[in-house]
This record gives structure tokens, sequence and C-alpha cells, in this order.
């Protein structure tokens, strides 16, 4: 009789589950994108024709762009909106080409969505269910499904950084570059991600006895550099005559709110953090392990700041005066729920502090981000979704867990 390797036999059952754990797992991920998405072209069906929101004043730019196809370097430098032009641009390309209405540029943002979804939630052979919680814990902030049907400009952007920060961890330094330009040229402050590239892969060639050119940081470099050709191109960080139809000068400019940075480290914690913590309890956030001296430099750092500068709303002349959903939430009372409202934003952001306190390439990509949020006109959750969609894509494809934390395991698919 022919003797069974019981070595053989093991692998075999291994290999069996592996791959039946891969197809229940695409099977739950296909079912939930059929679910979701037709629920989402619903939702955007019942939206007005005329729009909501933002779409009350993107729309009407979109039209201009529509009726002067291809723009003219007149319309790119006065149409009335802060941000750069290339979302518009589509838009009006779309509308131009089909005169399908604001629909058929919302199903683009629904189609770019289905896209971010698939790249971060397609099941692997690698841990296929590490993908799966990965895209549940994405949808688990309201404004990536809310953005996914409305005209906004932040699904392009968020599209083009995720193309950017793939094509980068596959090695793809020009195409990444190429990416993070369009994505740029959607919103200004998608430049914090290739500025964060850019300065983590410059600190690792210094690393030698002396500084090497590499693609990786020069490519990075000029899509940085992007911003600066289109404020040479407006004349100063947006069209001009929107800076002096909404009233904001130079000066302006120069003003750092640094509550709205703590507030954006206040949402990662709840949309990030914590939201890992329950998903991927193993693998997240483990407090007992960090050093005494970690907990006193973020203790002390963090409450200073929310001494001097704490997130308590935002200012006029904008009429939106609570941030987001998350301090919507908390405002449940009166003003005397201040207190505990700021102590809820501290700790949140001190997980945040904790759980991203190394300076590798999170590290930068957190602190670039946050940093140009002092720049934002107010704070609100959804600015913070490119770094949120790029984290859990990170966390997808096991960058962010001590043990598979390599170079190789990010472009492995």
């Amino acid at each position: 009789m022919t003797e069974i390797d019981p070595s053989e036999s093991s692998t075999s059952l291994v290999t069996d589950a592996n791959k039946s754990s891969l197809r229940n797992a695409r099977v739950v991920f296909i079912v939930a994108v059929i679910i979701i998405y037709t629920a989402i072209l619903w939702f955007m069906l019942q939206l007005p024709e005329a729009g909501q929101k933002d779409e009350l004043h993107f729309w009407p730019t979109s039209l201009r762009f529509s009726e002067q196809f291809p723009p003219s370097i007149g319309l790119l430098r006065s149409y009335p909106e802060l941000s750069t032009p290339l979302p518009f641009v589509i838009y009006g390309f779309l509308e131009h080409t089909f005169h399908g209405g604001i629909n058929v540029g919302r199903s683009l943002n629904v189609v770019l969505s289905l896209i971010i979804t698939l790249i971060i939630g397609w099941p692997r052979r690698d841990q296929p269910w590490r993908h799966v919680l990965a895209c549940i814990g994405m949808f688990c902030c309201a404004y990536y499904p809310g953005i996914s049907f409305h005209l906004y400009t932040d699904m392009p952007a968020c599209f083009f950084t995720l193309l950017g920060f793939l094509s980068y961890c596959r090695k793809h330094h020009i195409i990444s570059a190429l990416c993070f330009i369009l994505a740029i040229s959607c919103r200004q402050y998608m430049v914090a991600f290739p500025a964060a590239i850019f300065l983590h892969e410059l600190l690792r060639s210094w690393r030698g006895r002396s500084p090497r050119l590499r693609m990786s940081w020069i490519t990075q470099f000029v899509a940085a550099g992007s911003l600066l050709g289109w404020i040479l191109f407006f004349g100063g960080p947006a069209p001009a005559n929107e800076l002096t139809r909404q009233n904001l000068d130079q000066t302006h400019f120069l003003h750092l709110s640094v509550d709205h940075s703590l507030y954006t480290l206040a949402c990662l914690g709840v949309y990030f953090v914590i939201a890992e913590k329950i998903l991927f309890f193993r693998t997240s956030l483990h407090l007992r392990g960090i050093p005494i001296w970690h907990w006193l430099v973020c203790l002390v750092l963090l409450f200073t700041l929310f001494v001097f500068f704490p997130p308590l709303g935002n200012e006029p002349p904008y009429a939106i005066v609570r941030m987001g959903h998350l301090d919507r939430l908390l405002q449940i009372g009166d003003y005397l729920n201040v207190p505990i409202r700021m102590g809820i934003f501290f700790i949140l952001a001190l997980l945040v502090c904790l759980r991203f306190r190394r300076f590798d390439l999170v590290g930068w990509l957190i602190i670039f981000n946050v940093a140009l949020m002092m720049k934002a006109h107010i704070a609100w959750d959804k600015y913070m979704l490119p770094l949120l969609i790029v984290l859990w894509y990170l966390k997808s494809v096991g960058r962010l867990d001590p043990h598979t934390r390599t170079e190789a395991a990010s472009g492995k698919s």
C-alpha cells in the first residue's frame, strides 16, 4: 500500500481552507457591493436635478465648462470656485458630450467610488477577509458613500490620490507622480501626499554617506511642485475674482487655524483608530506596549494645543458653525457640554498620535495632512477623507501591521 505523508495531507487541508475562505470572502464582498451600489444609485436618482448643498454652485460651474469646451485660459483663471478646476472640466466635458444633465457627472462619481471600493476591498489570497474588513472600515465614514452619488469634487481627488499612492507602492514612480498631479488639479490639499512621500524617500536616501538622486523622490518632488504651477497660473492660491468675491486677501492665507488640525486628529481617531481597533482587534493599537515617554510627549503637546486652540467650532463669516458629523453628535446639550466635548476630542487625538507615533511614511502622511488642515477655511470631517482612504488601503495590503509591513507586501494582489 502507498503511505500518505501527513505533512502533504495537512498542507492540502490548509490550501483547501484558504481557497474556501477566499471564495466565501469574494461572494460576501460581491453581494455587499451590489446591494450598496444599488442603494447609492437609488439615492442618486432621488436627488433634485438642480442639485443640493455644494452642487448648487458646483453644477453651474460645470455648465460653464460645458459651454466653452475645451476651456479657454480666461475661463480657467476666472471660474467661481476656490479649488483647482479639473473636476469641473471633466463634468463639463461629460455634459458637452452627452447632454445628460447633472446625473451624468454624479454617475461618474459612482463609478470612481466603485473602483476605489474594489481596489481596497477585493479579497486577495493573502488574508482575504482583511481586505473586506478594511473596506467596511472605509464605509464607516458616512461621507464616503455620501460623496459617491453627489456632484462633489472630492471623489475625483480621492480617486487620483489613491491611484498615485498605489502606483508608488508598486514602484511605478512616473505614473504615481502623474496621478498626484491630477489629484492636485482637483484639490490643492492633495499636495500633502506627494510632499510626504518626497520627504520620506529623501530621508531614506540620506541614510547612507551621501544623498543619491532617485526616481522615488524626484518624481514626488515634481508632483508636489505642480501646486506652484497652479499658484503662478492663478496669480495666487485660487482664481483672483473668486478670492475677491469671498473677501479673501493674501493675508488671509497667512493665518493658521491650529484648531482645525486638532479636530482633524479627533476625526481620524473615530473614523480610523477606533474603527480599526473594532475590526482588527489583534493588529491595531495596543496601549500597553507604548513607551512611557511617548505617552508623556503626546500628552503634554496635545494638552497645550487644546488649551490654547480648542476646536470649539467654525468661526464667522462662514455659516457652517458645526464641524461635521462627529461634532454634531457630541453637541447634544448646551454650552455646558463644551468641556466634555473637548475632552473627547483630546482623547481621540491622543489615540491617533499614539497609533502613528513613528516618523515613517505613514507618520509623515498624517503630519502633512493634519498640518495642511491649518489652512482650511473651515474644519470638517470630509476633508480628511482622502487620507482615510489611503490608510484603509494600506491596512488592506498589510502595510500598517508591524509583522507584515514590508515594501514587497504593498505590491502584492
